[in-house]
């Protein structure tokens, strides 16, 4: 009688659901509203012998009740955009831990909108949410992914005015040590050519009988002293002036220039000599 009424559609959808199949039934069964309460207001119950017995009267009283179907909505109202946070988080498409903190604040927004500020309607909801979001889901992590993500960074002016998001950015352990180990790293193989180099004077003809351990101490010893040396000169010398290249930039460009109009001048000197050339040949 119920695939009459929705025209041959299930009310719960185990197969094609992974999470959340409460959330898709109660869903599907707010959708067949209306073909439920015809199905409870037909002949065809009415002459059922279910309609006769206590749980068809009691489930005839749940569908005919305005309540129950606000309740319904409301709860759909609730769990809609918390549930797409779930497929976000449980999709293998596209990595979500840059947006897992996104995704969370505009679930609660989106809920904040559906019931036009009323708090009343959502307050004890956002406690559960934010108790379960605060003391078992959040993580430090989270909020340096939300931070790195170049799609959000660059969309909000002021991500670094945010407390929380900057808090738990410098909270993040392993995210601080990357970043450490990515400034550390060079844009050049010129350190290695120093320490080929240092190889070089140590393993000579005479001295030729040294094992590799022992030879890569030395070595070491060796790179690690100019390294000293470099960093106590530090304050004098700074091998990265960025003001030297704007100052040297202006130069540079003029220079440019009156390359350019010499070698216009040549251009039209070099065409003079071709057509004198030809006179010549004619």
């Amino acid at each position: 009688m119920l695939r009459h009424f929705t025209n041959g559609k299930e009310l719960v959808r185990h197969a094609v659901t992974q999470f959340a199949t409460s959330f898709f039934s109660l869903e599907r069964l707010y959708e067949e509203k209306e073909n439920m309460r015809r199905m409870f207001t037909s002949d065809e119950w009415a002459k059922n012998k279910l309609s006769k017995e206590a749980k068809g009267r009691k489930a005839t009283k749940i569908v005919l009740m305005p309540s129950f179907w606000n309740h319904v909505k409301y709860t759909l109202k609730i769990l809609g955009p918390l549930v797409r946070v779930l497929r976000l988080v449980n999709g293998e498409k596209k990595p979500p831990m840059g947006y897992i903190y996104e995704v969370m604040e505009k679930a609660k927004k989106f809920i904040i909108k559906t019931f036009l500020n009323d708090e009343s309607k959502y307050n004890d909801v956002f406690k559960i949410i934010d108790n379960r979001w605060n003391y078992l889901l959040h993580r430090p992590l989270h909020a340096a992914g939300h931070f790195l993500n170049p799609e959000l960074f660059y969309d909000n002016p002021w991500i670094e005015l945010d407390l929380e998001v900057t808090k738990g950015w410098h909270e993040a352990p392993n995210m601080r040590d990357l970043a450490i180990k990515i400034l550390s790293l060079t844009c050049s193989t010129s350190g290695c050519e120093r320490n080929w180099s240092i190889f070089e004077h140590i393993h000579t003809k005479k001295i030729n009988r040294l094992d590799h351990e022992r030879m890569e101490s030395l070595v070491f010893i060796k790179y690690n002293q100019q390294l000293i040396e470099r960093y106590i000169l530090k304050d004098e010398v700074d091998p990265i002036a960025l003001n030297d290249i704007d100052e040297c930039n202006e130069w540079l460009v003029e220079e440019i220039g009156t390359a350019t109009f010499q070698d216009d001048n040549n251009v039209d000197d070099d065409a003079d000599l071709v057509h004198q050339d030809n006179n010549t040949l004619s």
